[in-house]
């Protein structure tokens, strides 16, 4: 379509617009030859005159001037030709020396004097670009001043006026106007930018300035052999009376009394703090003792069990002694690691467990640097845990005084002090006890100079300046000079005083400031600087600045923008190492924690996983992670001393928490078990659009009034019972100008009143504070009900009448919410929706949108073409038009009237017209062809849906030249959303039409996958089944697995293969050399595996293959214990594996006798019980649902088996079968003058049932009978070779084709007690033919009788009869629109008469969508039901349910559609008074949606798309 669209002659589509113009993309800026003559005025006077006899031209410095003799109007002109109806840029430039009160002004005319048909082109000084329209083919342009004074004058320069030859549409509105942006915002179509300031709210903060503030941090291990593996590394010193030791794995420190220690030299480095960790195995009670100093000595824990001890070092050596007495103890696991890294500790401080802890012993600080840099604002948070005393905090100035426990936050700016200028510092005096940890530093007020008297608090800026004068606040390089800017900004706490605003050049004063108040100036720009002043009265903070670029055009068009997605918005990452794919780094492992395999694992209770992440205080965060393995047991997770939020499964997860500290990301164990992966966290900033998800689109709508005065502040509305109002919430304009409602008591809502009681539409935005809910809104307590989420929508309703609009209202029982947030409210005495108009304090208008004059006779073709739209009309009882004319008698147009497509071809007499299609709902494609005298077409959404061959409206050539909005005389005004607009010179062909108009793709939100159906769905059987795999075999669900064996054919020689000892290869099979064959694959312990080959050749009785699962292996080691036994044939054997094994070897049983096989094949083997089927036995790929069901034979393959008679024929084993084995028995007739048959009494008399047999023809017996005990007239004869049958009596047969020449052949009975098969000569032979023999034979297996009446899929029985559990497949959940949508099938039915559905619903029978086969005969329906009640009800007997159909249902609102096997075959049949939306649809079902009707058949395959799709799709999409 793409490069159709590139064909156009006129091309607009919703990319560019100028003040007044809608900008084409074809053909782009092109303007004709100059019109004006000496336009530069460099011959002087030359082709211009005086306008009023009253006037003297002059030439002043190359410009043209015009002065006033006496009083009255003058001016100059000039006058030129064009072609009237054709469109002209003007340029011109205007200097207006003296005329009085900006009378003078430049304009277009039909007379000399430029009074007559005037047009005034510009009143603005300097240069201006303008166009108008020629309504005549001589007219005047130039400048007139009607001021009644003498000797004014004006001056013109430079003026051109050429002919517009663009597409470009001419556009009109004079009022301002909203829409919806590409970010997804509610706009003043004004605003030209958005905020130009940065860090207006002042939340942003920098980079963490303090590295491990939290003290979690550790060095690298320092010790060598700390789990003793080895006696090496350490010195052991013992005594008499001692035996200190390293043993097996352990040290052990034995004394009696006596001097005894193990130490490792040169570990630590004096003055450095550090972690001790050791593990006690075990312990006699004494005192071990630890050296920290030289000698001297503390005692360390020795009850058993993981110890931490911190400490500084003296000394470079671990030391552990003795500390008193006898002692006897077993350590382990020794670790040290420096700790408190890029801090300076002072006496009486220390580092503990994640914090630095001071004792009260000194008063030095312990300091960081920080790299602050002076002058700059800086946020300090901390957790402090108080004993006694206090802490003081400094950046280098001012001393911050803490003395309680909690998080503590403050702003303060670096102060040059010496050489703890760029330091963090802590200090105490000697009387404070306390821990501190957690300490995080960051930059703010970014881009913000700070005068004297000015700081930076919690999201504001704050003045106090106490002594006289003012300070400044000052952004640079935010503005231009000239341009205009709206400034809004918040003042917070304040006394009352002044603020100063100034843009460039010159304050302007805000007096008596009031708290909590939001200002809002404009002005023009001087100079690039934005500044705000404090002034000398001035006291208090301000936030939110906002300044963004405006403009005074009234006439800017609008390109909307809907169809919106979101995602969160996020800030950057806050993890080190998240994969963990470096170890442990950045990571503080409790007990029981570990890191391997880049996951980190858990294998005990109640210990920390964490990473000190610098979060802040009370805001959000995003926490994902996989749970990669899980056994047991609960994890959970907090991050800022959160709550702690839990899992106990695996898979990805996603959490949000709101911090209330600084404190870590901690994982714990509640008994759990199990590894995570790709651990993030990132600061959650909300919900932003995701990219290119909106289409644009041009937005035309009629004048309309918002009679709601107050639409955004609802605290001005007049009835307000029971609620809380509070404002200040994001808005879905980008500001905080929402409101919440909270339900304070019965009576609850917020009603205004309109004082209109007839007709009208109304809307409101509306989202909920979290989760979802319903409410009514916009009516009272008998309103429609709406379902919010936590995203803004906007509701509208078209009302009947009633003074009052009801913004929220939650008396109804139904309503859920509590509380609701709320913007935007709109009344209009209209039938639809338009775009929001803001008001505040009075209703407010905004004016019709006005757009055409585009293209001219060089881009129309009026003797044919094409005239294309995609277009969203409003249904607002009248033509929309866009139409090609030429301004008087003649045009082309296409639209919409009342939902219908409507087109036209007029030449001033008469119309050739067609209204009678109908729209989609949203945006159609519609193209208008036409061949003058010929032939017309009208084609909708990929359809031509119109044919016109009679008398074709004759055009002279060119007179179509304008394309716009509306008729020839302006009427019928297209009201709506364009994407695009296209004029064709030439007739396109059907091909490029269908392409043209073919509507947008529509993504589905659930398809059927074949891989992935026991995921989708919840699927349950609950017994072993079987179907036809690919390969034409009869397969079990417990053979499941992919292929392990690569060139199992041998189609490419031995590739793949390792041969020991001599081989061939011919015709893609091999001989088993010698040594053996052998491949390299993983088989894993515990795995069951089935590996099956072909014997094509072998040499003897006792020739044969040995099967080993273990290469380099003694060559019958894991011998499956099986050996085949050289007859060809297909092998099978299933093992399970006994530890792991790599490949598989084949081996000769005997050396000297030859073998060759083909086809090895090894996959796993399971017990797949609730594994879904994927059945061939159609023909094709098809997901296979089937009824429970019992083959009532005993020896369903056992042919030799008692249970079978058999009477003048005889059986034989051992000949290949259709599941690939040799099960098969040949079963062959003797030489007698008899009946040849086979039969079995199945036990279940007087029953209808199916008798079923796998049978092949191996060119000798050709017929089979097979009968009824009930009857002798009821019997089936199956003609195999020819793969015929003729039926008997009430018996009905069917024949399924297999690959390798097997047939299935089935036999419906209404009673029988006993299966008989016997042999006949013709397709007509009687019942029990008696002939004489001439040992001819059949193959055969898989015998199986079922009650049922039609044959499903084979149950193998050994001994007893079995059963195939019933099949359920329910409960998907895609994303399902309960408004509109379309569900598809390609399926068909086990049966005729085999009832089933397919459904969407919400669980229950009262509300749902389905496909229903009917059991009543041969009939598919299509049934809607809304609260129990049917709106929708379709037979169709037309289609043959045993046969695949693809079926499309489509709904949407009232409009129900049927598409099937490509040919439309809907009608409407909806109960008055049940219209959609359908309650909540969520499930996907193969069934009613309510636990029965469950649908039995063959799925080839089922998509939902969340869209009523087309037409033309729904007739591709089902088309066979």
């Amino acid at each position: 379509m793409a490069n159709l669209l590139e064909e156009a002659s006129i091309l607009l589509t919703p990319t560019a617009y100028d003040n007044g113009r809608m900008l084409a993309v074809k053909p782009e800026i092109a303007l004709g030859e100059e019109l004006i003559l000496n336009g530069d005025f460099s011959d002087g006077e030359t082709g211009w005159n005086v306008a009023y006899t009253n006037t003297t031209l002059s030439i002043n410095d190359n410009e043209l001037r015009a002065t006033a003799n006496s009083t009255g109007a003058y001016g100059m002109s000039q006058g030129f030709s064009l072609n009237n109806g054709s469109t002209y840029r003007v340029v011109s430039t205007i200097n207006v020396d003296n005329a009085s009160g900006g009378t003078a002004n430049l304009r277009i005319a039909t007379s000399s004097n430029l009074s007559a048909g005037n047009i005034t082109l510009s009143q603005v000084t300097g240069t201006t670009t303008t166009t108008f329209v020629a309504t005549s083919d001589t007219m005047y342009i130039g400048i007139v001043d009607t001021a009644d004074n003498s000797n004014n004058y004006v001056e013109i320069d430079n003026i051109s006026v050429k002919e517009d030859l663009s597409g470009d549409f001419q556009f009109s509105r004079n009022s301002a106007a909203t829409r919806v942006n590409a970010q997804g915002l509610v706009e003043n179509v004004q605003i030209l930018s958005s905020n130009l300031v940065s860090n207006g709210d002042f939340s942003q903060e920098g980079v963490q300035e303090v590295s491990n503030g939290s003290f979690s941090q550790e060095g690298a291990e320092l010790i060598t052999n700390g789990d003793f593996s080895s006696d090496t590394d350490w010195n052991i010193v013992n005594n008499a009376g001692t035996a200190s030791e390293i043993i097996n794995g352990y040290a052990r420190i034995k004394t009696d009394g006596a001097y005894t220690q193990i130490d490792q030299p040169s570990v630590t480095i004096a003055a450095k703090s550090y972690k001790l960790q050791y593990t006690i195995l075990e312990s006699d009670g004494g005192v071990l003792g630890f050296i920290t100093n030289g000698n001297q000595t503390v005692s360390i824990p020795t009850t058993i069990g993981t110890h931490i001890y911190y400490f500084v070092a003296h000394s470079t050596s671990i030391v552990f002694k003795r500390f008193s007495g006898a002692l006897d103890v077993k350590i382990n696991n020794v670790s040290v690691k420096e700790v408190g890294q890029d801090w300076t500790l002072g006496a009486g401080w220390s580092i503990g467990e994640d914090k630095a802890v001071f004792d009260g012993a000194g008063f030095n600080a312990t300091r960081t640097n920080a790299g602050l840099i002076t002058g700059k604002s800086y946020k300090v948070t901390f957790d402090l845990d108080i004993i006694s005393g206090n802490v003081i905090v400094q950046l280098g100035g001012a001393a911050n005084t803490f003395n309680t426990s909690t998080t503590h936050t403050f702003f303060d700016i670096a102060t040059e002090n010496g050489p703890y200028s760029s330091f963090v510092s802590l200090y105490s005096s000697q009387t404070s006890n306390f821990s501190i940890t957690n300490i995080s530093v960051k930059e703010v007020g970014q881009n913000w100079e700070l005068e004297d008297g000015w700081s930076i608090g919690e999201n504001k800026a704050t003045f106090d300046r106490i002594i006289g004068g003012a300070g400044n606040i000052n952004q640079n390089n935010t503005l231009v000079a000239g341009k205009n800017y709206k400034l809004t900004f918040d003042t917070l706490e304040t006394n009352g005083g002044n603020i100063a605003y100034k843009f460039g050049s010159g304050f302007t004063f805000i007096s008596a400031i009031q708290a909590n108040t939001t200002h809002t100036v404009y002005g023009t720009s001087a100079g690039a600087q934005f500044t705000l002043r404090g002034a000398d009265n001035f006291i208090g903070s301000v936030t939110n600045i906002s300044i963004i670029e405006i403009t005074d055009d009234t006439n800017l068009p609008r390109i909307n923008y809907e169809g919106f997605s979101y995602q969160d918005s996020l800030g950057s990452e806050e993890i080190v190492n998240g994969d963990f794919s470096n170890g442990s780094a950045n990571w503080n492992l409790g007990t029981g924690w570990s890191i391997s395999g880049g996951t980190a694992n858990c294998v005990s209770d109640n210990n920390n996983l964490k990473q000190g992440v610098g979060v802040t205080a009370n805001k959000t965060y995003k926490v994902t992670f996989d749970v990669s393995v899980y056994t047991s047991g609960v994890l959970y997770i907090d991050i800022g001393s959160s709550s702690s939020q839990t899992t106990a499964s695996s898979g990805s997860k996603t959490f949000y928490f709101t911090t209330t500290s600084t404190n870590d990301l901690r994982f714990y164990g509640g008994a759990f078990r199990g590894s995570i992966d790709n651990v993030s966290v990132k600061e959650y900033l909300g919900q932003e659009v995701v990219p290119n998800s909106a289409c644009g689109s041009w937005l035309l709508e009629p004048q309309s009034t918002n009679l709601i005065t107050y639409s955004e502040d609802f605290s001005q509305w007049s009835n307000i019972s029971d609620v809380t109002l509070e404002g200040g919430f994001p808005s879905p304009d980008g500001g905080n100008n929402a409101y919440k409602v909270t339900k304070n008591g019965g009576n609850a809502h917020i009603a205004g009143y309109s004082g209109i009681n007839t007709n009208n539409h109304k809307s409101i935005w509306a989202r909920t504070t979290n989760g979802t809910g319903q409410i009514m809104l916009m009516n009272s307590i008998t309103s429609q009900q709406y379902s919010l989420t936590d995203k803004w929508q906007r509701f509208n309703i078209e009302h009947s009448g009633g003074n009052w609009f009801y913004g929220v209202d939650f008396r109804n029982a139904s309503v859920t919410l509590t509380e609701v947030l709320i913007y935007g409210a709109q009344l209009e005495q209209k039938s639809f929706s338009t775009s929001y108009i803001p008001t505040s304090g009075a209703t407010s208008t905004r004016l019709q949108d006005i757009a055409n004059n585009s293209g001219n006779a060089s881009l129309i073709n009026s003797e044919s073409g094409v005239l294309y739209a995609e277009i969203s009309p409003f249904d607002n009882g009248a033509y929309n038009i866009w139409s090609l004319s030429n301004l008087s008698n003649k045009e082309i147009w296409i639209g919409a009237k009342n939902g219908l497509l409507a087109s036209s071809l007029y030449d001033g007499t008469t119309f050739v017209i067609n209204n009678s299609v109908s729209l989609l709902d949203g945006n159609n494609k519609a193209a208008l062809k036409w061949v003058s005298g010929t032939s017309a077409e009208v084609w909708l959404n990929g359809l031509k849906v119109y044919t016109y061959t009679g008398t074709i409206p004759t055009y002279v050539a060119n007179d179509l030249t304008t394309f716009g909005q509306g008729d020839r005389q302006g009427g019928f005004p297209f009201y709506g959303k364009t994407k695009a607009l296209a004029v064709y010179k030439t007739a396109l062909t059907d091909a490029s039409l269908r392409s043209l108009t073919y509507p947008p793709a529509v993504a589905t939100t659930f398809d059927l996958n074949f891989n992935t159906i026991a995921e989708q769905f919840t699927f349950t059987r609950g017994s072993e089944a079987t179907f036809v795999n690919a390969q034409g075999l009869i397969q079990s669900t417990n053979e499941i697995g992919s292929e392990l064996v690569t060139n199992g054919d041998f189609a490419t020689g031995s590739a793949n293969w390792f041969l020991t000892g001599l081989s061939f290869w011919v015709n893609s099979s091999i001989e088993v050399p010698t040594g053996g064959l052998t491949q390299l694959f993983t088989l894993e312990n515990n795995k069951t595996y089935k590996i099956t080959f072909d014997v094509i050749q072998g040499s003897g009785i006792n020739g044969g293959v040995y099967v080993n699962t273990n290469y380099n292996s003694p060559v019958f080691a894991d011998n499956v214990g099986v050996t085949t036994t050289g007859v060809g044939g297909t092998y099978t054997f299933i093992f399970t594996m006994n530890g792991s094994g790599n490949g598989i070897t084949l081996t000769r049983r005997v050396n000297n006798q030859d073998i060759r096989i083909d086809n090895v094949s090894v996959k796993e083997y399971t017990t797949a019980t609730n594994t879904p089927r994927l059945d061939y036995s159609t023909g094709s790929e098809a997901f296979l649902l089937e009824p429970q069901s019992t083959n009532l034979i005993t020896q369903s393959e056992t042919f030799s088996d008692a249970v079978w008679t058999k009477s003048g024929t005889t059986v034989t084993s051992g000949f290949l079968s259709p599941d690939g084995t040799t099960n098969a028995y040949k079963i062959t007739e003797n030489t007698a003058n008899s009946v040849h048959k086979l039969q079995i009494i199945n036990g279940v008399p007087n029953s209808f049932q199916n008798q079923s047999i796998f049978v092949k023809y191996d060119n000798s017996q050709q017929f089979i009978q097979t009968t009824s005990s009930r009857s002798i007239s009821n019997y089936v004869n199956f003609d195999i070779s020819n793969k015929t049958f003729t039926n008997f009596g009430t018996s009905v047969g069917n024949i399924i084709e297999l690959n390798n020449g097997w047939l299935r052949l089935d036999v419906y009975h209404d009673s029988s007690t006993t299966v008989y098969w016997h042999f006949i000569t013709s397709l007509t032979s009687v019942w029990s033919e008696s002939y004489l023999g001439t040992e001819k034979y059949l193959l055969i297996w898989g015998a199986q009788v079922e009650a049922q009446s039609y044959a499903t899929s084979y149950i193998p029985t050994s001994g007893a009869s079995a059963t195939r559990n019933q099949e359920l497949c329910n409960n998907a959940t895609p994303v399902i629109n309960s408004e509109e949508g379309t569900l598809y099938a390609e399926i068909s039915a086990l049966a005729n008469g085999v009832g089933g559905a397919i459904s969407l619903s919400d669980g229950t029978s009262n509300n749902y969508i389905y496909l229903y086969f009917h059991p009543s005969g041969t009939k598919i329906v299509a049934k809607i039901v809304v609260n129990s009640i049917t709106v929708y009800d379709k037979n169709i007997t037309s289609l043959d349910e045993v046969n695949y159909n693809k079926i499309a249902f489509k709904y949407q609102d009232s409009s129900f559609k049927i598409f099937a096997n490509g040919v439309n075959i809907s009608s409407l049949n909806q109960n008055s008074g049940n219209t959609f939306p359908i309650n909540i649809l969520n499930k996907l079902s193969f069934d009613n949606g309510a636990g029965s009707l469950d649908f039995f058949g063959n799925t080839k395959d089922l998509k939902y798309y969340p869209k009523a799709l087309a037409d033309v799709q729904l007739q591709d999409l089902t088309t066979i």
